[in-house]
């Protein structure tokens, strides 16, 4: 008998936690949602201006900003729109904290920091591990990004919860070119 019970609640709290998200999918924030990771630009106007959703929402179930959904799915138009309405471009996600300027520089992607560079990011903001956009490009050996974030005057000399630096991870990596960059630019 106590068994069977044990059965019953599993499948009942499974049951329960199944159903949750789909309880909220027809919010209009999850609309929202739904409407930026497939770039739809009218639907998203819609729900920004009629609907009054804001452009920093959540998903209910992760906690995920809604501009960190859009570049996941390289709606980089509704990622735009997002910003333009007022959305937070310093916005993290609540598990790793990471920024859209970090997966931006980390990744090389330059068309997405062309997008941000004008809504003025805090080029310093450090991820759960304590690392900047600056490291993360370093790490990901991304020329491109490293060159935008030092003109941009991101920390050349702030550290990590590790006590490595963009510097030092430039050494880790055995990347001279990226060395002689920091370097003239007066990283330690």
């Amino acid at each position: 008998m106590g068994r069977q019970k044990l059965i019953i609640s599993i499948i009942m709290a499974f049951s329960f936690a199944a159903s949750a998200p789909v309880a909220a999918q027809f919010t209009p924030q999850y609309e929202l949602i739904k409407a930026a990771e497939k770039n739809d630009l009218e639907k998203m106007k819609q729900y920004l201006t009629t609907k009054n959703v804001s452009p920093n929402v959540r998903s209910r179930v992760e906690g995920y900003p809604v501009l960190l959904s859009a570049i996941d799915n390289r709606a980089y138009d509704a990622a735009e729109m997002l910003l333009k309405f007022g959305g937070d471009v310093n916005i993290t996600d609540e598990r790793k904290r990471e920024t859209a300027l970090m997966r931006a520089a980390e990744s090389g992607n330059m068309r997405l920091m062309a997008i941000l560079m004008p809504y003025k990011p805090d080029l310093d903001l450090r991820d759960a591990q304590g690392q900047t956009a600056l490291m993360k490009a370093v790490r990901g050996r991304k020329m491109s990004a490293v060159k935008i974030l030092l003109k941009e005057k991101a920390d050349i000399n702030g550290t990590d919860m590790l006590g490595n630096t963009a510097h030092d991870y430039a050494r880790q990596n055995r990347d001279r070119r990226t060395l002689k960059l920091l370097e003239a630019a007066g990283a330690n």
